[in-house]
């Protein structure tokens, strides 16, 4: 038995890698060295829906600028929800600007959503900020209705 206990601490010893969760990212590394990873976080978000004189041209607008302090790659979305009902209504990606490195946005027609116009006063949207390694922040905010009409 006590062979056995100390075959498998050599042979996990051996391998050299270790993986593990840390708060302030996940770490793996091999033999002592390795890469942390710092998760990604939001410096700013903001979302509007944009009234028109004709529904038919209402329109939302999501702005996120985004940072990630070990500069792996982000993918950025925002999702709509029914703070009434509890309920998703819809899920848009935001996509990098070409004038900024954090700067992410994303507009569509109403229309072209899942969004009903009279319940416009009931929904929050949560911004997701993802790294390729999983980790994320999540914001939520009420989005500011404008009349431009």
């Amino acid at each position: 038995m006590r062979i056995a206990l100390l075959l498998l601490s050599v042979s996990a010893l051996a391998t050299g890698c270790i993986i593990y969760d840390d708060p302030a990212g996940v770490v793996v590394g091999g033999g002592g060295g390795g890469r942390i990873n710092v998760p990604p976080s939001f410096l700013a978000v903001d979302s509007a829906i944009f009234l028109d004189a004709d529904p038919f041209y209402d329109t939302i607008l999501f702005r996120a600028d985004a940072f990630d302090a070990d500069g792996d790659p982000l993918f950025v979305s925002a999702e709509v929800f029914d703070d009434y009902t509890g309920q998703i209504v819809d899920r848009f990606d935001l996509f990098a600007t070409p004038g900024g490195a954090f700067d992410f946005e994303s507009e569509w027609f109403v229309r072209s959503t899942n969004l009903i116009p009279d319940f416009y006063a009931d929904y929050s949207v949560d911004f997701v900020v993802e790294d390729q390694f999983g980790d994320l922040e999540v914001v939520t905010q009420l989005p500011e209705i404008v009349a431009y009409y």
